[in-house]
């Protein structure tokens, strides 16, 4: 689940984003250029930029986070950006107000943005902060980068924290817990039901709360979704399950040593396939639904099953 953490760049000079995108790059992060998506010469874009008008730059900037922003964990800004070189006060304030994630609304207003000048006394230095920008580095003096890299790691981690702590806030009804490999369209077929009852909120989905977990620790925030912020935990056996690192390792851990020693009840397991095995899960005995049936020979719908699980939550 987890991905490499990504770096927005906004700069409109091709030679110096490569200059910087090499000096951040690293196994943590992976440095991204404002393009649209499919635009892979950046030359090319650096170009069209740099002659666009007012309103235009955002355009581009806006369609990038949204299609990144599940693992974007810091943008770093070229103040001198732009047809006029001075669009960056403006871009940052146009990122905090009108960019909306849906189901993250704290998104950009905490996303780190750093900026950087050639130049310590620019005056639009300070119009940039006042719009939202995070902190402010002077490119000129930063010859080495250590500055910049040690600004994108501190702010970084910060608002990863964030993150873990708006999702670690919420409590659910019912968590899923399943290998997409398997299951996964069955799964999101379910989901959509049990949110149809309980809403997207109450219904621990990785579909529903992507930005949130995505790109983060996850296995601790797992943890504590699974053993501590759901009522009940609905798990869905295939034959992947318990080979698959995030559920067989992470997310079945932390319920085989937490849930099923305490409150075992909470727990519905669906057996999708009958080559799944769990280790502590009994066939015979805690098997609750079984989507194939042999009496009668049929397999359960995903609202059968939907409708089963909410069944068993609301007669608990």
């Amino acid at each position: 689940m987890e991905e490499n953490k990504k770096i927005l760049i906004l700069e409109d000079n091709p030679d110096t984003f490569k200059m910087m995108a090499k000096e951040l790059q690293t196994s943590h992060y992976k440095v991204i250029p404002a393009c649209r998506e499919g635009d892979n010469d950046y030359s090319e874009f650096s170009d069209s930029i740099g002659k666009m008008y007012e309103g235009t730059i955002f355009d581009y900037v806006k369609d990038v986070i949204l299609n990144n922003y599940n693992t974007l964990r810091a943008i770093v800004c070229d103040l001198q950006i732009g047809v006029d070189n001075n669009k960056g006060a403006e871009l940052i304030q146009e990122i905090r107000t009108k960019i909306k994630i849906k189901q993250f609304s704290l998104f950009t207003e905490f996303i780190p943005i750093i900026i950087y000048t050639n130049f310590g006394n620019d005056p639009i230095i300070k119009p940039a902060l006042a719009n939202g920008a995070t902190a402010y580095i002077d490119k000129h003096m930063d010859k080495d980068a250590s500055c910049l890299k040690s600004l994108v790691d501190y702010h970084s981690t910060k608002f990863a924290k964030l993150c873990e702590e708006v999702i670690l806030k919420k409590t659910f009804i019912v968590g899923l817990t399943f290998c997409g490999k398997d299951t996964r369209s069955f799964v999101h077929d379910v989901a959509q039901i049990l949110a149809m009852q309980f809403s997207t909120q109450k219904v621990f989905f990785d579909e529903f709360h992507e930005s949130e977990i995505v790109g983060l620790k996850s296995d601790q925030v797992l943890d504590g979704i699974y053993t501590e912020k759901c009522e009940y935990v609905v798990l869905f056996m295939s034959k992947n399950y318990q080979k698959n690192h995030w559920t067989g390792g992470v997310e079945w851990g932390a319920i085989q040593t937490k849930v099923l020693p305490t409150r075992k009840d909470s727990l519905i397991p669906v057996l999708c396939d009958d080559k799944a095995k769990i280790n502590d899960i009994d066939f015979k005995r805690d098997i609750l639904i079984k989507v194939n049936q042999t009496y009668p020979n049929k397999n359960l719908t995903a609202k059968e099953v939907a409708d089963r699980i909410i069944k068993i939550i609301i007669d608990k």
